[in-house]
């Protein structure tokens, strides 16, 4: 009988666990106005710079040790302003935001690597093309939201985009991306 009893009680411990981490998870939507995802491309002729300062981002983290264990970002392709609506409306044609209108990265591992520093590695969904990416972030916390800035490159040509050209002569194959994320409030690192 009290062996039975010690095995029921270690099959409740074995099922209840996991929901007491799930429990502990808890996701947060950074905030509008302030996060920017801004890209970067290259013409012979000038430097190219579009912002979208309407990114969907969310992250989920540990309510225990405050821990960023997921992250979420999601911009719509015609949110990306270079402050010249033709060229904006011909960046739309050449990466068929109609048919694509969405940038997803949806993170598969975020590792604290130090105090300000996370590694996060995951898929980078753009123009109908999943490839897997990783990058450094810098987080710091600021009048008591939590900032995190970084950046990563990416070829047009592996997502399948045909490299914009002006006057014949096309841009650099690579797209720097640059991100601010602005979360409301201080996730402990």
């Amino acid at each position: 009988m009290k062996i039975t009893k010690n095995i029921a009680i270690l099959l409740a411990i074995f099922v209840l666990l996991p929901l007491n981490d799930a429990f502990s998870q808890s996701k947060i939507k950074a905030k509008t106005g302030e996060s920017i995802v801004q890209y970067t491309i290259v013409h012979p002729l000038h430097t190219i710079i579009g912002k979208n300062k309407n990114p969907y981002c969310t992250c989920t983290y540990d309510e225990s040790t405050g821990k960023i264990t997921s992250v979420e970002v999601v911009g719509q392709v015609m949110d990306f302003s270079s402050d010249n609506s033709n060229r904006d409306s011909h960046m739309g044609e050449v990466v068929e935001a109609l048919d694509y209108p969405e940038v997803k990265f949806v993170s598969s591992a975020v590792d604290l690597i130090r105090n300000d520093s996370l590694y996060v590695k995951g898929n980078l969904t753009f123009h109908g093309v999943t490839k897997p990416i990783g990058f450094w972030v810098a987080q710091s916390v600021q009048n008591g939201k939590t900032i995190c800035i970084g950046s990563f490159d990416i070829s047009l040509t592996e997502y399948k985009i045909e490299r914009p050209a002006l006057v014949g002569v096309k841009t650099e194959d690579k797209l720097a991306i640059w991100f601010k994320t602005v979360f409301p409030r201080v996730l402990k690192k």
